[in-house]
């Protein structure tokens, strides 16, 4: 994998680590390194996450406690899974590096999204579908049809981050994650 310039998002470091400013781009309508929610879009605040083990998140969500935690607000389950993915332990701490590891091993070693895995690691050129698969995992993103996945749910959900936003930053992933 290449390296590229360090990538921002409201004053947020994403560090060489985000390729095609995608996990900055995510995090614009999804919110910062310490945002949680408690399953809606309006009850969504601001904790001290990044002080924590990602455990003690994974429990807060288990009692119900937060519901959507971090920039790419994982929900329960898919905090665990990204955690797995990103080979981190439970005592690790949810840290803004961490949260960055977990969102590129949630897209790249888990099977959650395969068509978004691979059309990021050169193995499809469907950029549609791919682009189809971040909106169906985050809210804040627009399909390639302009409008969100969840846009109008129970919960609040409205996609604001532009559809050509998401396919040019898909597209500059690609190119440095696989060099195609």
């Amino acid at each position: 994998r290449q390296q590229q310039p360090m990538t921002t998002s409201s004053g947020k470091s994403f560090g060489s680590g985000d390729y095609g400013g995608l996990a900055a781009l995510t995090s614009s309508g999804e919110g910062g390194f310490n945002s949680v929610n408690y399953g809606t879009t309006s009850s969504g605040t601001q904790i001290n996450l990044t002080s924590m083990s990602i455990g003690e998140v994974e429990k807060l969500q288990n009692k119900g406690q937060v519901f959507a935690v971090g920039f790419a607000q994982w929900i329960p389950g898919n905090l665990a899974m990204a955690r797995g993915a990103a080979g981190l332990s439970p005592t690790d701490k949810m840290t803004p590096e961490n949260q960055v590891k977990m969102f590129w091993s949630y897209i790249l070693n888990s099977n959650k999204r395969p068509a978004l895995k691979n059309y990021l690691l050169g193995k499809s050129n469907d950029l549609r579908t791919a682009h189809a698969e971040m909106a169906r995992e985050w809210a804040a993103i627009q399909g390639p049809e302009g409008r969100g996945y969840y846009d109008n749910d129970k919960a609040g959900n409205f996609a604001s981050i532009q559809a050509k936003r998401v396919q040019q930053a898909l597209v500059n992933a690609r190119k440095q994650i696989s060099g195609t």
